[in-house]
């Protein structure tokens, strides 16, 4: 019921693309949520319902999917898509939390093989680019090596953060709710 309430949402707000993250979606349950969802969708899932990520299009724009690859693991997506006379590379990320630069290695080697002429890379990166403005407790550098990585990526595909160009000295964290303890 949680899926389809999102979708609900989702279609409620008329984004053009979602970067749905965690989506728990099995190969075999992909064409339910495709149902579910309505529109054309692109899944990253695994054979047991953990991580997984897609790109959702809503009908409200005219597009032509015209590459995507879908990670064997559920942990990256990407299409390119045709938009008028431009073509977009869409990436929805869903990291793994973990010290290691070889996922975003993978990333990048893939990416290669795609236009990327224009890019928009979203989604949980599992880590912090900027210790001072985007996080508060907690370890003050985790994930050193995928940082690494990460600004690697940045620099060869000449990606910016949008969040923080727009407003360069926000100081925003991710809060999340804690679950109350069920007994």
């Amino acid at each position: 019921m949680e899926r389809r309430e999102t979708f609900r949402w989702l279609k409620m707000k008329k984004y053009a693309i979602c970067f749905p993250q965690e989506v728990h979606c099995t190969k075999d349950k992909e064409h339910i949520w495709s149902a579910e969802w309505g529109y054309s969708a692109i899944f990253s899932s695994f054979s047991r319902a953990s991580a997984g990520v897609c790109v959702l299009f809503n009908n409200n724009f005219n597009f032509q999917i015209l590459k995507s690859f879908s990670d064997p693991e559920g942990r990256f997506v990407m299409v390119d898509i045709k938009l008028e006379s431009k073509i977009l590379t869409l990436v929805n990320i869903y990291a793994p939390n973990e010290d290691k630069s070889t996922f975003f290695q993978n990333v990048l080697n893939q990416l290669l093989c795609f236009d990327c002429s224009e890019i928009i890379l979203g989604g949980d990166l599992n880590l912090v680019l900027d210790v001072q403005k985007d996080k508060k407790g907690g370890r003050p550098l985790a994930h050193n090596n995928p940082l690494k990585e990460v600004k690697h990526i940045s620099n060869v595909l000449d990606l910016i953060g949008i969040w923080r160009c727009l407003y360069p000295e926000a100081k925003i964290f991710t809060w999340r709710r804690r679950k109350p303890d069920i007994h």
